[in-house]
C-alpha cells in the first residue's frame, strides 16, 4: 500500500504543474503594469513603457533601486503593482521591458 501511495505522489509531482515558471516581462506588463504605465495613459504620472526619457533618471539610480521600489511600492504605486504572486525576477523583467532594456 505504501508503495502505491509513493508511486501516486511521484506521478503527481512529475505530471503536475511546472515548478513556478517565471513569466516574461511583457506578460507581467500587460497583465499588471499597463493600466498605469501605458504610453496612452496621461492621467497617471508614472514612467511610460517604451518612453526612454521617462526611464533615464530612474535608471540612473540603478536597476536594484527600481526593483526595490516596485517590490515595496512607490508613491501611488502599490507594492508589486498588485501582482502579489510576481517573483522579484518577474518584476525585474517587467521593469526591463518597460524601460526598453535588453536581457
Amino acid at each position: 500500500m505504501k508503495a502505491w501511495i509513493l508511486a501516486i505522489a511521484l506521478l503527481a509531482a512529475i505530471t503536475g504543474p511546472a515548478a513556478s515558471q517565471d513569466r516574461a516581462g511583457d506578460e507581467i506588463y500587460r497583465d499588471y503594469c499597463s493600466a498605469c504605465h501605458a504610453p496612452a495613459n496621461v492621467m497617471v504620472n508614472s514612467p511610460k513603457a517604451g518612453v526612454a526619457r521617462d526611464w533615464n533618471t530612474r535608471l540612473a539610480r540603478g536597476l536594484p533601486a527600481l526593483l526595490k521600489s516596485a517590490i515595496e511600492g512607490f508613491e501611488a504605486m502599490p507594492p508589486k503593482g498588485l501582482c502579489e504572486d510576481c517573483s522579484d525576477e518577474e518584476l525585474e523583467a517587467a521593469i526591463r521591458f518597460m524601460a526598453g532594456l535588453s536581457d
